[in-house]
């Protein structure tokens, strides 16, 4: 699945009323709590304790809950931006989870492939060890080598690329 941007609402959160406004305090919270069970059942249910894949699962779901709820709000001025940055990462922990990066190359011409990736196959080339492997140990005289050094090394990036981006925005995406 590739993620757009949400499209920004005309109105702002302050000026609607909910029917949640017109329900006791208790039975609104009862009924947000059901529905926010419900929306996360399917997670739950399919997670297992092993692997990164299903981390990165939860944490997809709860960018694509909080953009939601950020942009529907519309409460402050930030909007477009946080809404920029969470599909940027939702679409990199797709990339990251179907292992984008590390399969490109197995369906591709290997010559198209690598002068796609010009720079990545220059990194990785001046990066060998003394023994002519890279940092994968693969023998990179061969082009699926190379072709493989240059996916992992760009899967790396998209993994990095995430996290940073986790990292510098994570407390700006609040309501």
């Amino acid at each position: 699945m590739n993620y757009k941007q949400l499209p920004m609402p005309t109105d702002s959160g302050f000026d609607r009323k909910p029917l949640f406004n017109y329900l006791p305090n208790f039975l609104s919270i009862l009924i947000n709590n059901v529905l926010r069970l419900i929306g996360w059942s399917p997670i739950i249910w399919h997670d297992r304790d092993w692997g990164y894949w299903h981390l990165l699962e939860i944490l997809k779901k709860k960018l694509e809950f909080q953009r939601e709820h950020i942009v529907n709000m519309n409460r402050c001025e930030s909007v477009n931006i946080k809404n920029k940055y969470m599909t940027i990462c939702l679409n990199l922990i797709e990339r990251v989870q179907n292992d984008y990066y590390e399969l490109e190359y197995i369906d591709k011409n290997l010559d198209n492939y690598l002068n796609k990736y010009k720079s990545t196959v220059r990194y990785i080339k001046s990066h060998l060890n003394r023994k002519g492997n890279c940092q994968f140990n693969i023998n990179i005289s061969e082009k699926e080598g190379l072709a493989f050094s240059v996916a992992l090394h760009n899967h790396k990036k998209a993994n990095d690329l995430l996290f940073k981006i986790l990292r510098d925005k994570l407390y700006e995406w609040n309501d």
